[in-house]
């Protein structure tokens, strides 16, 4: 490890009144390939524009010198990244304790070996880049631990509000918004500060993400971060600020920014795939229509939803009259094209948000929320007359003429399990079956 800590050279400060000690200080750092910076002042140190890139400081601290202990603390507490190794005198060694008390890496006596302050130099260079390395390993598992939660998110505004915490998290952000799809997370901006940040947002390049003047937005934020990735048709975007007087956020920054809203796109496009996928999986394939899978989880939820708002639910369970004769007349394709057309005249005859289900072969079954067993029965009326009335495939020439039976059940009147309903209501139809057809029955209550 030794021989490996010469063939590393780094950024080194020496700060010392002494222009000798600081020219050999300078010339044996600069033997192992070390680039120095040599300061005769403290406050010359603490004005140098590029103190963060400065990775060790040498600093003579004279005895009893209160100043150069107060430096040593004020740079432990500012840049603690610098380590700092003291050179004092050897009738001095109470300083150089204390030193060490306040966070410097060692000290060294003086008269100073050439060879001790080269090892010395490299081994606070080398604990400085390992902790640097364990932070940026410590910064990458947050980062995927951050990745794994967006991609997580269950819907757009949940995937937002995960997103925007942790883009406000890793780039210091005093405040904030992201849109995924239509959802649109806001954090810290006042109304017509987030109307700004969304349109910087709606204007930026797609592609990548940049450094920007974030009081464009409001005079009390600095510089900030605006990113757009994605189509017109599926994007994420993100404005991000923070407060006046922090630095622009940097490459690694703009990385991670970049990082997060690749993963909440790739988390909007599997969510929009999986919600397809679990509709097509929950629709008839030949109507459009709902199917007996999604008919059976949707009437479980309503009949919850109906004992704990103690509100009706209506089941109404359709079946075409002599079917078969249609199929037999005209042949299986007019009669599937007929079965598509009934469930839009079904749709028709309902509110929005009601559910229409084809059960299978010509059954169909309605169910609606905040209905009676009246309301039901006044709706199965009004769909069977509005059948009886139409002219199915009229456009085509086929001219199909249809009646229907409806049997209705109804919660919690004629009982709560979603199964049992159907059942009722499929008994009832078949009292229309079995008479006259084109008829409307309401379910029996048991007795």
């Amino acid at each position: 490890m030794r021989e490996n800590w010469k063939d590393r050279p780094g950024s080194i400060a020496v700060l010392d009144g002494n222009p000798f000690m600081r020219m050999f200080i300078g010339e044996v750092l600069r033997q192992d390939g070390h680039g120095v910076h040599d300061y005769e002042r403290g406050q010359d140190l603490i004005d140098e524009p590029d103190l963060d890139q400065l990775e060790v400081l040498v600093a003579e601290i004279a005895p009893d010198s209160a100043a150069g202990l107060a430096l040593i603390e004020r740079l432990r507490i500012g840049k603690p990244r610098l380590e700092i190794v003291v050179v004092t005198r050897s009738m001095d060694v109470d300083t150089a304790v204390r030193a060490m008390r306040a966070g410097v890496f060692d000290y060294l006596l003086r008269p100073v070996e050439p060879e001790v302050l080269k090892l010395t130099v490299a081994r606070a260079l080398e604990k400085r880049r390992l902790l640097e390395q364990n932070r940026s390993l410590q910064r990458s598992l947050e980062l995927a631990l951050a990745g794994q939660r967006v991609l997580a998110s269950e819907s757009p505004d949940q995937l937002a509000e995960t997103t925007l915490q942790a883009l406000l998290t890793h780039l210091l952000g005093a405040a904030g918004t992201v849109s995924v799809g239509s959802a649109l997370c806001i954090r810290n901006l006042e109304v017509h500060e987030a109307d700004k940040a969304v349109a910087l947002m709606q204007q930026a390049v797609p592609g990548s993400a940049v450094a920007c003047d974030a009081s464009a937005v409001g005079s009390r934020f600095g510089r900030g971060m605006v990113a757009r990735f994605g189509t017109a048709e599926q994007n994420v975007s993100a404005w991000i600020c923070r407060p006046v007087g922090y630095a622009e956020p940097g490459r690694e920054d703009l990385g991670e920014a970049e990082f997060l809203l690749r993963h909440a796109l790739n988390a909007l496009i599997n969510a929009r795939t999986y919600a397809r996928a679990r509709d097509e999986a929950l629709r008839d394939a030949l109507t459009g229509l709902f199917n007996a899978r999604y008919l059976e989880e949707a009437l479980s939820f309503s009949i919850k939803n109906g004992e704990y708002n103690s509100t009706p639910v209506a089941v109404l369970f359709a079946d075409i009259d002599r079917f078969k004769e249609v199929n037999d007349h005209h042949g299986h394709l007019v009669g599937s094209k007929v079965l598509v057309e009934l469930g839009r005249v079904f749709s028709r005859c309902v509110r929005e948000g009601d559910v229409v289900a084809r059960f299978g072969g010509d059954e169909f079954v309605l169910l609606l929320e905040h209905a009676s067993a009246e309301g039901g029965l006044r709706v199965a009326e009004r769909i069977r007359r509005t059948v009886e009335q139409h002219t199915f495939l009229a456009r085509e020439g086929s001219n199909v003429r249809l009646t229907i039976c409806i049997g209705v059940a109804c919660f919690p009147d004629h009982g709560a399990d979603p199964r049992e309903l159907c059942a009722l209501a499929d008994g009832a139809m078949y009292l229309g079956k079995a008479g006259t057809r084109n008829t409307v029955h309401l379910a029996s209550v048991a007795r």
